[in-house]
């Protein structure tokens, strides 16, 4: 079968979609710093040019429509319209037209083809899960006032043209505050990631972690802990970090001797845990300060105590595995130079840009947009000064950066959309707060219902993005707090960790099936072993949504201390336990009980962690004794010790 022929027009489409993807970016650079125009033209640029850009990836030799120049006028036709659409957004406020006069049926027909093109793009980048969604609940909303309809009861009832008003012409629509969101603070970070990619900021990283932790047991592991918590947070994706980090990590630790499934298990829960890593905590963290109204900085402190518990337990669960199988670290051959850390590209690329960025937000106390924007313009700035590269070269590192950022920024874009109109259409049919009176009203108890709330968010945020679950979730799950009495910045990072648990939790956990393919591993084995390391850092954020304390800037640091030693000190405990390792490797009967004992010394009750001290007692006493755990025998405990 023969090519189809790339003369002509397709012969410009990859430039084109490159001239496109840099333009965007160029754009959200220079907004970063002078300021964005006023919102409704702010953001009718932005998604102009996310439907441009996903329009001519359909061109691309893998997008979907190939190489064919019959599809162009398709293609173009659909670009002149969706623009067309946005020009009129941007040259006419188009909140204007609901305000003043309903909006003609014409224009309705247009935006709504808009609305559905925009749908058909999010597809493209994700699947139909989130756009399946979308269209079902409109189609449930919509049927909701016919009597005979089963839910009709539960919801508001909304007509098709209130749908397609509040959805278009109206801030509670397209134009609304998370796309906002997505054509400000997400797209600069996304510009800084991309630049600290394509400059040599990621192998600096992967350098920094090898120093740091590869000579240590299961190093490999570790290094995946390290270099996943650091991209994760500037990638923003659980699968984009399996991707860039899995193809070195996992092969790493297959090598060292580590198996598959445990490689992929480890994989895909360290990039997983990247997203909920201060200070940029991924696209969702922005979304979340939009959602509460409390300042970003609060959210990223408030961040820290539960991200260093969920990569305590999972740097505690590997340093089991490791021992238990007797491994080593990585050889010392592979092991970076001390003097790797003072190389220009290390300095210039990586730990130069993120003070800047810290220094910008927690400092000067200027906004994100404005940090995000320095630590960018910090690293184009090491790169063209860097002496030793040709000036084409220093270019097209920027180039790469740039191109790089604006297509992502473009995917984040139909991701939006399609978030956005779910806000929409959840508002209009007032299910959220029905379910929260309902709840109130059934007097439901703080842990069942939050037991319901993390396995409704789990199963929202099966298959989409975290940003896109956490939006999804949040719309959802706001009305509920305050019917069990939780405050708003506890429960929204609670939901947000769920949804990020959501990326490796079966049947669907996108990540580990990411991890399993690169690991060529069994995805089943994979997630069931994935689900065990994780499940001491599922405990976190029922921990925290209940006592708050346990968060830095939600209580008195004399509260915190004792409170994060117990559960530290549990959650390692738990991770033994699940392990099969305490000092030997434990038998079957013995792993449950280890697991009560570090569950109960980790929650946050005196009566309860005094059980469990007690209990732990009880089982290291006939060790001190010298006869080694209980029901075990001096000469098999010491056996096992002295081979770990």
């Amino acid at each position: 079968m023969t090519e189809p022929s790339r003369s002509g027009t397709l012969r410009w489409a990859p430039h084109c979609l490159t001239g496109a993807a840099i333009a965007l970016a160029a754009y959200h650079y220079w907004t970063s710093y002078r300021g964005s125009l006023p919102f409704i033209q702010h953001r009718s640029v932005h998604l102009g040019g996310v439907y441009i850009i996903l329009l001519l990836s359909w061109l691309q030799p893998n997008g979907g429509l190939g190489n064919d120049k019959r599809r162009v006028p398709l293609v173009a036709g659909l670009i002149v319209a969706s623009s067309a659409f946005f020009v009129f957004s941007y040259t006419k406020d188009i909140t204007f037209v609901r305000r003043q006069d309903p909006a003609s049926i014409p224009l309705i027909l247009w935006g709504v083809g808009v609305l559905l093109l925009g749908l058909e793009l999010c597809r493209r980048v994700l699947g139909w899960m989130l756009s399946g969604i979308v269209m079902g609940l409109a189609a449930v909303v919509l049927l909701a006032h016919l009597d005979f309809i089963p839910w009709s009861g539960w919801m508001a009832s909304v007509t098709t043209s209130d749908m397609a008003n509040t959805s278009l012409f109206t801030t509670q629509g397209i134009f609304g505050s998370i796309t906002g969101v997505s054509a400000g603070v997400v797209a600069s970070f996304l510009i800084f990631g991309g630049m600290l990619s394509a400059s040599g900021g990621s192998d600096s990283l992967m350098d920094l972690a090898r120093l740091l932790v590869g000579r240590f047991k299961g190093g490999p592991g570790k290094i995946s802990v390290v270099t996943s918590a650091f991209f994760g947070t500037v990638s923003g994706s659980a699968v984009a970090n399996v991707v860039v980090d899995g193809v070195f990590n996992i092969p790493l630790m297959k090598r060292t001797g580590f198996k598959p499934e445990f490689a992929a298990a480890v994989e895909s829960t360290t990039s997983a845990g990247g997203q909920l890593v201060p200070p940029v905590m991924g696209a969702a963290a922005f979304i979340m300060a939009e959602f509460t109204n409390i300042p970003y900085r609060d959210i990223a402190m408030a961040a820290i105590t539960p991200i260093v518990l969920y990569y305590l337990a999972l740097f505690v669960s590997i340093h089991i595995q490791a021992v238990k199988q007797g491994l080593g670290g990585i050889p010392q051959s592979e092991i970076p130079p001390v003097s790797r850390l003072y190389n220009p590209t290390f300095i210039g690329s990586f730990l130069t840009p993120m003070i800047v960025l810290l220094v910008f937000i927690y400092v000067f106390n200027r906004s994100l947009t404005f940090a995000s924007w320095a630590a960018t313009t910090a690293i184009i700035t090491f790169v063209m000064l860097r002496p030793g590269k040709p000036l084409i070269e220093r270019l097209r590192i920027i180039w790469t950066g740039a191109r790089t950022a604006g297509i992502e920024i473009a995917r984040i874009g139909a991701i939006v959309i399609a978030a956005q109109l779910l806000i929409s259409i959840l508002g209009m049919s007032a299910i959220a707060s029905r379910l929260a009176n309902f709840l109130a009203m059934g007097s439901v108890p703080v842990g069942l219902g939050l037991v319901f709330l993390a396995l409704v968010v789990v199963i929202l945020g099966f298959g989409v993005p975290t940003a896109a679950a956490y939006v999804i979730a949040a719309s959802f799950s706001t009305p509920i707090f305050g019917s069990l009495g939780i405050s708003p910045l506890p429960g929204h990072l609670f939901i947000l960790y769920f949804t990020v648990y959501a990326n490796v939790t079966p049947p669907v956990m996108p990540a580990t099936y990411a991890a399993s393919a690169i690991a060529k591993a069994n995805a089943a084995q994979a997630g069931m072993i994935g689900m065990r390391l994780l499940f001491p850092a599922l405990l976190v954020p029922f921990i925290f949504v209940t006592h708050p304390e346990l968060l830095l800037n939600q209580g008195s640091f004399g509260t915190f201390v004792p409170l994060f030693v117990s559960v530290a000190a549990g959650l390692c405990i738990t991770a033994m336990g699940l392990g099969g390792w305490f000092g030997r490797t434990l038998e079957r009967r013995e792993q449950p009980v280890i697991t009560i004992i570090g569950v109960l010394i980790a929650w946050p009750n005196l009566v309860l962690t005094l059980i469990g001290a007690l209990l732990l007692g009880v089982v290291l006493l006939p060790r001190w004794k010298g006869r080694g755990p209980v029901g075990v025998s001096r000469k098999s405990s010491d056996r096992s010790i002295n081979h770990s």
